[in-house]
């Protein structure tokens, strides 16, 4: 899910029309949600991993957090601090983390 271009494969689009695992309620988190998730990315990728899932990596991930019609939020980690930037949605060198759904406990 690293792709972008053409309106079919906005990183919300890859997010929603995702079926990844047999679910099909894929969506593009926000920047607040990506932040919780950078922020407990250790608990994450153990369970994403134990899960059939991949590790969550400090990479540069789109947000469905819009500025302008050009331009959204990308979230980035360096493993000790979070930081996030406004990108221009025809740069394609953000990576697109479909997220599912869920609640604290």
């Amino acid at each position: 899910m690293n792709t972008h271009g053409t309106a079919s494969v906005y990183a919300a689009a890859l997010c929603s029309n995702s079926t990844v695992g047999g679910y099909d309620d894929w969506y593009l988190p926000s920047i607040f949600e990506l932040h919780e998730i950078y922020y407990n990315m250790a608990a994450i990728s153990t369970t994403a991993q134990a899960n059939g899932g991949s590790e969550l990596l400090g990479l540069y991930h789109w947000t469905s957090t819009e500025i302008t019609q050009t331009h959204a939020r990308v979230v980035s980690t360096n493993g000790t601090s979070v930081t996030d930037f406004s990108a221009s949605k025809s740069n394609s060198g953000a990576h697109v983390r479909a997220i599912r759904f869920w609640t604290d406990f």
